[in-house]
């Protein structure tokens, strides 16, 4: 036989070989158990049938598994505000605000809405280059959605985790602290902590803020960045006080008006204001004005903010590689699996 004939012969063989794999992915995994392949393709339409069924079931599990729980914040009835409909219990909140437009809210958390309203909502005033001012709508501790921090944390990869060490200060410093009547839910300190320092009680802030919940040093005792300060408790104490008096005297009860203020936002506060230090030598001292949302829309529903991008202005990015989002090595509290069922309705 001459060589081409045979290299012919070698070329149709590996060929037909190649052209006859089959195309599932998971067949390989089945490959060494199954008998001889010759003459045995019934067999192999059989196996990968099978598993077909097999990764469908698989697929239904993640689904499941990937639901949002939400639950109230506080033990007692909910409040419906100004609006319709069947309350929180629906799982989403239902206040309404005339001046800023429907809220927005959806059972799923995407990048810019959440059971807690949109971002546009809670930033209601804000426009991008623009000098119109913040006028968040009136919502109270009995109308907002929180998941428990035990839920949170028993959530595969939780990024609160970092703060697993907290949890019983957190329950006890929140248990013990009454906001207008309504306990205090211990993932509130928890977010504030995520969002602050990743739970990091020695973190100090390039503006001077100290701790776990970068108190201004104005708030330590002695009016400085002492030892006592960086204490977890102390700082975790001085913090639950200071939310607790914002939202009861001076923000009227306004959570959404307490959260921001924590990051420096005011009634007067506008984007250009918002962004002004971005050129300063204190880059990070600019108000993050995703800050509200990724706090009512991601942490105090278990959801990492900072993995998921949850935000629109990502202002503090400019401020080079250290900006706040601290958690991009972590996972969020949902498997990737969940993105794969499109839990999560991120747009690009």
């Amino acid at each position: 036989m001459r060589p081409s004939t045979v290299l012919f012969s070698l070329l149709a063989f590996t060929t037909t070989s190649v052209l006859a794999q089959p195309t599932d992915p998971t067949y390989k995994v089945l490959e060494a158990r199954a008998p001889s392949r010759h003459n045995h393709r019934a067999h192999a339409h059989s196996i990968q049938d099978n598993q077909k069924r097999q990764l469908k079931k698989r697929k239904a599990a993640k689904r499941k598994a990937c639901q949002l729980k939400t639950t109230t914040s506080a033990s007692g009835p909910k409040e419906t505000g100004s609006s319709s409909g069947n309350g929180p219990s629906s799982g989403v909140i239902t206040v309404q605000d005339s001046k800023c437009g429907d809220n927005g809210a959806t059972k799923s958390v995407t990048k810019t809405t959440s059971p807690n309203g949109s971002l546009d909502w809670m930033n209601c005033g804000i426009k991008k280059n623009s000098n119109s001012k913040w006028t968040p709508p009136k919502v109270t501790m009995s109308d907002v959605i929180t998941v428990s921090l035990d839920d949170a944390l028993a959530q595969d990869n939780s990024p609160y985790k970092a703060c697993s060490k907290y949890l019983d200060l957190f329950k006890s410093v929140a248990g013990s602290t009454k906001i207008n009547g309504v306990s205090m839910p211990p993932i509130m300190l928890a977010a504030f902590a995520m969002q602050e320092s990743t739970c990091n009680p020695k973190t100090r802030g390039q503006g001077g803020e100290v701790g776990m919940f970068q108190l201004s040093q104005d708030k330590c005792p002695g009016g400085k960045a002492s030892d006592a300060c960086y204490d977890p408790e102390t700082n975790t104490q001085i913090a639950a006080k200071f939310i607790k008096s914002q939202i009861e005297n001076d923000a009227g009860g306004n959570v959404f008006l307490m959260t921001g203020s924590y990051n420096g936002w005011s009634l007067d506060m506008s984007y250009y204001s918002a962004i002004k230090a971005a050129s300063s030598s204190c880059c990070r001292c600019q108000n993050n004005l995703d800050y509200v949302f990724q706090f009512w829309g991601g942490w105090m529903l278990g959801v990492d903010a900072y993995d998921k991008q949850l935000g629109e202005y990502f202002n503090l990015k400019v401020c080079d590689g250290n900006d706040r989002r601290r958690l991009s090595s972590l996972e969020a509290p949902f498997a990737d699996e969940c993105l794969a069922e499109k839990r999560w309705s991120f747009s690009s």
